[in-house]
């Protein structure tokens, strides 16, 4: 059960590297990058997918089917390398919290970025009062008839 905590943690390990290179990504506007960057993910994804059932697997089968987390079991063990287990298991928790932390500034990063585009879109857009008629600009064209032009020009 060790090793796969400890392929566990070095798989979040290569994750939390994989954040940090996004970052760098989205602070350079690197988007080739960042693009590969995230392709990378999703095969450590897979395999934090595949190593966690590995551990569930094992887990179940340890237990006789009850339905127990991880520290739930390595709480109430007696297992002689469960000092070993609870490091490991401290090493996995704390890799993950900071892969988490990492992505939570990324995904900051994304929506200042989104934001940014949005206010830009803003300025270039024209804005909607200047091209709709409103009560004050309609009493001025009393003495023209609706759907003519102020000025009269035959071609």
């Amino acid at each position: 059960m060790k090793e796969t905590l400890d392929q566990l943690t070095q798989i979040h390990e290569e994750l939390l590297s994989s954040a940090y290179e996004k970052q760098n990504s989205l602070l350079q506007q690197d988007m080739a990058a960042l693009d590969t960057t995230t392709r990378q993910e999703t095969s450590l994804v897979a395999k934090v997918r595949f190593f966690e059932k590995q551990l569930k697997a094992r887990l179940e089968s340890i237990t006789m089917g009850a339905n127990r987390t991880f520290s739930e079991w390595l709480a109430t063990s007696d297992d002689p390398d469960n000092t070993e287990l609870q490091e490991a298991h401290e090493k996995l928790r704390a890799t993950i919290e900071k892969v988490k932390q990492v992505n939570g500034v990324n995904q900051q990063l994304i929506q200042d970025s989104l934001s940014y585009v949005q206010a830009s879109l803003q300025v270039l857009r024209p804005s909607e009062e200047d091209t709709r008629y409103t009560k004050k600009a309609s009493h001025l064209d009393k003495g023209t008839s609706q759907g003519r032009s102020i000025f009269d020009s035959k071609a």
